[in-house]
């Protein structure tokens, strides 16, 4: 049995050629092809364990351990849930861009950094046991409060949609949820 690797740049291409007088050559051919097909898959499969780990150490900081109000730890099904314009602050890796930044402060005020702060404080309140979606109301309440008063004077600030259909969101979850904690101060429109 020989290896004809003749006109090719890898093994990959290589064919055996085995001598028809040897009994069961064709057997022995089939063989290392498989052999080879082996090989080759449990390269790819080494190749996609260490794409996946490399993508999941990305979100290896979150730890369900950790309190529900700490917005160091933020999983990545609940990035997932966010607007694009808050992933640059969570550090997304490919989220680069302006798409992926909050406004500057000189668009919409000098409050933007608790905003998405407050939208995760929502998604978590929405999965917490009741105690905890108490607080997590009344933490998420405070930072949206501090985010509007602080862009009362950017009447064209380009999330300021967005910041309004969050407060009618947690608006509505305070009632749904039966909040009782105290409420932020709000200055009127």
């Amino acid at each position: 049995m020989t290896y004809d690797c003749s006109g090719t740049n890898s093994d990959a291409a290589c064919h055996i050629r085995t001598d028809r007088r040897t009994n069961g050559g064709w057997r022995v051919a089939a063989a290392a092809r498989v052999e080879r097909t082996s090989r080759l898959r449990w390269m790819l499969t080494v190749a996609l364990a260490a794409t996946i780990a490399a993508a999941t150490s990305a979100f290896a900081q979150y730890s369900g351990s950790h309190p529900l109000g700490d917005l160091r730890y933020v999983s990545p099904a609940e990035i997932a849930q966010l607007p694009h314009f808050c992933w640059g602050k969570l550090n997304v890796p490919g989220a680069t861009g302006p798409e992926f930044n909050l406004p500057d402060p000189g668009d919409c005020g000098w409050a933007m950094n608790h905003y998405c702060g407050a939208l995760v404080l929502i998604i978590r309140a929405k999965r917490a046991s009741k105690s905890e979606r108490q607080s997590l109301l009344g933490a998420a309440d405070g930072d949206i409060a501090y985010t509007e008063r602080a862009m009362k004077d950017y009447p064209r600030c380009s999330i300021r949609p967005h910041v309004e259909a969050s407060r009618a969101e947690l608006e509505n979850l305070m009632v749904l949820y039966g909040y009782r904690g105290p409420r932020a101060p709000r200055e009127a429109k």
